[in-house]
């Protein structure tokens, strides 16, 4: 019986590997023993739009903003699953907000798989790069 890091750290694997049953599954398990926390709920819905699985997308991605209502969630998650929606501008609200809240999590943006081409691709990325202090 493996823990809830290393069930998140498992699944995170599996979905870079492109094995996205297997990355489900261990995503499913650390959402059972961590009262659906934000992290395996983030990666199921980054895993289900790498599936094309759009209507589980929109489901958890429902969950994810009601969660946020009740208690804190990352906003880098919810950028990162409503950029997978194609919805870009409300994205870089939420990416904004992260900026401002000083979100360790926007850290990754520059390296993270989980980051849609689609959000790379648009100018404004870059210039938030730039604004944290990455260079190209």
């Amino acid at each position: 019986m493996m823990g809830f890091i290393y069930g998140v750290k498992n699944a995170n694997a599996y979905f870079v590997l492109q094995r996205y049953e297997e990355a489900i599954v261990a995503y499913e398990y650390s959402m059972k023993i961590s009262n659906r926390h934000q992290f395996p709920l983030s990666g199921l819905i980054y895993t289900y739009w790498k599936m094309g699985n759009q209507d589980k997308v929109y489901e958890l991605m429902n969950e994810l903003k009601e969660k946020s209502l009740k208690e804190f969630v990352a906003s880098v998650f919810i950028a990162m699953s409503v950029a997978h929606l194609d919805n870009l501008d409300e994205a870089f609200e939420y990416l904004k907000k992260a900026y401002n809240e000083r979100d360790p999590l926007i850290l990754t943006l520059q390296y993270g798989p989980w980051v849609p081409q689609a959000l790379k691709n648009d100018p404004r990325f870059q210039k938030l790069l730039n604004r944290i202090g990455f260079t190209k």
